[in-house]
């Protein structure tokens, strides 16, 4: 499927509402209430902490996670400030944990859109593998542009700049980490940004 470049984040936040009552209709989003939280967990959203440039539309999607992520308690804590080990969020969490033999846990999954009225330009087209393609067969594969080396090491340090927080130390390692993955390919265009 090609997308044709988008002038503004206003027709893509339209389409989101679209593809959120999709994922529903087809079960890859469902909600999960812990007290007076609800937790849409499959759904995209605009992640507003990080929604700041006018080009680049930041969006996420909590999942749930089996070996990476957050434990659903400390997930609650962080995010929402409450104390998981009072009521009533300690039977939720409790219930939640008994019916399944373990403590769940969370990732939220980032998704950057660019958006431009020129298009892609420097970039290239890559196919993004994995991590569970040695075990399974991914019931879904992504192909994407890939952004250039400049804006993506510039977004990092930006997001690195903050101040220190023990909340963000997850994110500040996850940059840390992207940052580390970041290689030159002069094979590519010139400011083509490789992950290897």
């Amino acid at each position: 499927m090609t997308i044709n470049p988008f002038s503004g984040k206003s027709m893509i936040v339209e389409k989101l509402i679209l593809l959120n009552r999709a994922l529903d209709e087809e079960g890859f989003s469902t909600p999960l209430k812990l007290g007076d939280i609800e937790l849409r967990l499959g759904e995209v959203i605009i992640d507003t902490k990080k929604d700041i440039f006018p080009d680049v539309l930041s969006l996420k999607r909590i999942v749930p996670a089996m070996t990476f992520g957050t434990p659903i308690s400390q997930y609650i804590r962080s995010r929402y400030g409450v104390d998981p080990g009072r009521e009533p969020y300690a039977s939720y969490i409790s219930e939640l944990r008994n019916s399944l033999g373990f403590m769940p846990m969370l990732e939220e999954v980032r998704i950057e859109v660019g958006i431009s009225k020129k298009g892609f330009q420097d970039t290239v087209e890559a196919e993004v593998g994995s991590i569970i393609e040695p075990y399974a067969r991914p019931k879904l594969r992504l192909k994407t542009r890939i952004s250039s080396l400049e804006s993506s090491i510039s977004a990092k340090l930006k997001s690195l700049s903050r101040s220190f927080s023990e909340e963000l130390l997850m994110d500040f390692v996850r940059d840390l980490c992207d940052l580390r993955m970041l290689t030159w390919n002069p094979t590519r265009k010139p400011t083509v940004l490789t992950v290897g």
